[in-house]
């Protein structure tokens, strides 16, 4: 008896192991700052942006942080997909989708409103029309003293988890 739990257990340890995806997994309870895949349809992403240091009038300002943490969002989507197809150790996958998406990262860019944010962000809208990605903002808190805008950035599509998964490739 004891040789056969032992056995199932082993079986069921190999099985998951197999058939497991790595990253892409649904998160269990989300809340607004969660990052992954909510449903099988829907991604959220944190994205934080603030202005032109340049810049004194406290509207302008605000405007130019949640411009920025859109683009951040945006660019922390591509990461994201990256990320996980790395983590899922699907190398077929993840050599497809960085083929498509080139050296793109979204580290090379500071959060901070500026012309190479707005460079990167143009970069990155290409790259996500490309996929066929749109998203829009789900939340956004901005903070008064340090003029910071955090985001929680979703895309809803159909299939979106099965696209990922495949590397955008299907």
């Amino acid at each position: 008896m004891l040789r056969l739990v032992v056995l199932l257990c082993l079986l069921f340890a190999l099985f998951t192991a197999c058939t497991g995806q790595g990253g892409f997994e649904i998160v269990k309870k989300p809340g607004p700052d969660s990052e992954g895949f909510l449903d099988p349809d829907t991604l959220q992403v944190v994205g934080i942006g603030y202005p032109s240091p340049l810049e004194s009038d406290p509207l302008k300002q605000k405007q130019q942080s949640l411009q920025a943490a859109v683009i951040n969002g945006r660019m922390r989507l591509i990461d994201f997909f990256l990320s996980e197809l790395q983590e899922a150790k699907d190398t077929e996958h993840y050599v497809a989708l960085a083929r498509r998406v080139g050296n793109f990262s979204s580290s090379r860019y500071d959060p901070i409103y500026g012309k190479e944010l707005l460079k990167g962000g143009g970069r990155c809208d290409a790259l996500l029309d490309m996929l066929g990605i749109r998203g829009y903002i789900y939340k956004s808190t901005y903070e008064l003293k340090t003029q910071k805008t955090w985001i929680a950035y979703r895309v809803v599509r159909a299939g979106l988890l099965w696209m990922a998964r495949s590397g955008f490739t299907r």
